[in-house]
């Protein structure tokens, strides 16, 4: 099983584009204080999903007679058979996180290996939920969410990168000046 997860850094807050075929599971991230409330907008209107706290769903807001809305330990969204009708953008208590689209699946022959791919899935998901988990990685990094030292490490890097850059323009430019008041000096010696 793929995910694609394509985040976009918007001025504030992150904002995720992921793209899933139909008929696939999708796991939508959100850094949360332990409770969370999972929304999506459709057609500029948002309507509530369901309401998780301690790694467990509370309440859910519209029917799900398949299940097949459920929460890992770390409060993240599954979403299993996503359909086509869910594409949109989905909110983290209140917080947009993850703009979703899900593409029409593709026609492929019919095989009995479906226990595999739902064990892969299980494990997939296991996987996802020990990545995923806040709780540890907030306090193994003093508070601070999984994305914000990529991006202030990602920013620090980009910083030095400029500077090099600038250096080397500047040192290219005493150089020339240099090399050309040199040939100047020469050109007036040759002429006397």
């Amino acid at each position: 099983m793929e995910f694609v997860v394509n985040c976009e850094v918007l001025l504030y807050p992150l904002v995720c584009s992921q793209s899933e075929a139909e008929g696939r599971t999708v796991i939508l991230p959100c850094v949360n204080e332990g409770k969370v409330t999972w929304e999506k907008d459709t057609e500029r209107r948002r309507s509530a999903i369901l309401t998780a706290e301690d790694g467990e769903i509370t309440q859910k807001h519209r029917p799900d007679p398949e299940n097949r809305y459920s929460v890992l330990p770390d409060l993240t969204l599954v979403i299993k058979s996503v359909s086509l009708s869910e594409s949109g953008i989905y909110y983290c208590n209140s917080a947009p996180v993850v703009n979703l689209t899900v593409n029409p699946a593709p026609l492929k022959a019919v095989s009995s290996a479906r226990p595999t791919a739902e064990r892969r899935t299980d494990a997939l998901l296991t996987t996802a939920s020990s990545l995923l988990r806040t709780e540890s990685t907030t306090t193994a990094t003093g508070g601070l969410s999984v994305v914000e030292p990529v991006l202030m490490f990602g920013g620090v890097g980009l910083a030095a990168l400029m500077f090099l850059l600038a250096t080397v323009a500047a040192g290219r430019v005493i150089l020339h000046q240099f090399w050309l008041a040199g040939w100047t000096a020469q050109k007036e010696a040759a002429q006397f």
